[in-house]
């Protein structure tokens, strides 16, 4: 499994030009673009991509525009996640080709 960090919403949509992604955890609240903004422009760039939100914001309440790319409740994560099992869990869930790893 490969994995690839970004320090901004503006680089990590750079990097979808040159590569290929099955899933992107994001951040809400970032210095530039916000979370929210970057899935709305990432969702036309790759229709296929899957969404994990991981924010501090403790009352965060998904816009009902951001649930018409397949996000939903159970596919946000409030920092800081005390069991990593259950974001591990998810991705595997959420993508098949995870499926073998073994992270618990």
């Amino acid at each position: 499994m490969d994995c690839s960090t970004f320090e901004s919403s503006e680089a990590a949509l750079e990097g979808m030009n040159e590569d290929k992604f099955d899933l992107a955890i994001v951040d809400i609240m970032l210095p530039g673009m916000d979370g929210e903004e970057f899935i709305s422009i990432a969702a036309q760039k790759d229709s296929s991509l899957k969404y994990l939100i991981h924010t501090g914001i403790t009352n965060y309440i998904l816009p009902d525009d951001i649930k018409q790319f397949g996000i939903n409740s159970s596919d946000v994560f409030v920092k800081p996640l005390n069991d990593m099992r259950l974001l591990i869990h998810k991705i595997t869930e959420l993508n098949s080709t995870l499926g073998e790893f073994d992270g618990y």
